[in-house]
C-alpha cells in the first residue's frame, strides 16, 4: 500500500490534489489503523491512464463568453 506523499511523488500531482480526488470519489483509498489513507498501487495505475496520461485529450476545458464593451466599473457600479 501507497501514503498520499508517495501517490502524490508517483503521479507527479500535489498531496491535496490526490486527497480531494480522494475526498470526490475519483480514486479510492483505504484507511490504516491509525487513519492515513493508503493507496493500492493498481488504482494509483488505472488513475494515472485516466487523470494523468500526457498522451491523453485535456479532460477539462476553458470556456470564454462573449466580448462586452463594458469595463469592470460599469459592471459594479
Amino acid at each position: 500500500m501507497i501514503t498520499v506523499q508517495e501517490a502524490a511523488k508517483l503521479l507527479n500531482i500535489s498531496p491535496d490534489t490526490i486527497r480531494r480526488w480522494e475526498k470526490k470519489k475519483l480514486i479510492k483509498a483505504t484507511r490504516s489503523s491509525q487513519g492515513y489513507r493508503l493507496f493500492d498501487p493498481e488504482e494509483l495505475k488505472r488513475v494515472q491512464k485516466k487523470y494523468c496520461d500526457s498522451s491523453s485529450e485535456v479532460p477539462f476545458q476553458v470556456l470564454k463568453g462573449k466580448k462586452t464593451n463594458y469595463t469592470i466599473i460599469e459592471l459594479f457600479s
